[in-house]
């Protein structure tokens, strides 16, 4: 038991070390084109939390209830003038000081947007599909549908799993699968922003399956050997 619990900090470390050594020549990077200016990863990251946070926002990339129109086109005339007329890393200041007063003053609808994006990270949006076929939307929602509660029904049926390993590997995926989600939601949600967690998805569903085929098997079992004795 001390060894278990000497290894997961140790585990921890070795994890948040490399997560340092992939983003580190990214800041080095940055540091060197933006002139020693703090940018960690990317100067991008005002404009995508003032697009799922705003007046205008329908929490993806869309206007709400402009499906196909970009929420800055339908920004106030002045603060996209205020924006063209800086540069990049301006842009971005400016877009994260208007996000974070909307934040301030407007938490009730910060708080039904944040759950509007929740929902489309698990499901979908009214505004998803808008730029593409809908015979395409159609059979993405369909296999997307099965997948999701094949998953939903593995994570219900892991609850009853007494080994304490398998239990914290499933505990693990889907605290994994959680903190993208609510990370997400934090700017904004479109569909392709799940697809990175969607793999997960599939393999609790593959669970069920599993769990399937095999009472499938044991019942056909059962009926061999009732049907032998009766013989």
């Amino acid at each position: 038991r001390s060894s278990a619990r000497l290894a997961r900090p140790v585990h921890l470390a070795v994890y948040l070390l490399g997560v340092a050594l992939v983003m580190a020549p990214w800041a080095l990077r940055n540091a060197v084109v933006y002139g020693g200016r703090p940018v960690l990863l990317t100067p991008m990251g005002g404009e995508v939390f003032w697009i799922g946070n705003n007046a205008q926002a329908s929490g993806g990339a869309f206007a709400e209830g402009r499906p196909g129109v970009s929420v800055f086109e339908v920004a106030p005339e002045a603060f996209r003038r205020d924006i063209q007329g800086r540069d990049e890393l301006g842009q971005s200041q400016r877009f994260t000081q208007e996000a974070l007063w909307y934040l301030w003053y407007h938490p009730r609808e910060t708080l039904h947007l944040f759950m509007r994006k929740l929902w489309t990270f698990i499901w979908f949006s009214p505004q998803t599909g808008a730029l593409y076929p809908a015979s395409y939307l159609f059979l993405y929602k369909r296999y997307y549908g099965v997948v999701l509660t094949l998953a939903v029904i593995d994570v219900l049926l892991s609850l009853t799993i007494t080994e304490t390993g398998r239990k914290a590997a499933h505990a693990t995926v889907l605290a994994f699968i959680a903190s993208v989600a609510l990370l997400q939601a934090v700017f904004y949600v479109e569909i392709r922003h799940r697809w990175g967690i969607e793999p997960l998805v599939i393999i609790f569903s593959t669970g069920t399956v599993a769990w399937l085929l095999s009472h499938v098997q044991k019942a056909r079992a059962m009926s061999s050997n009732v049907k032998t004795r009766l013989a």
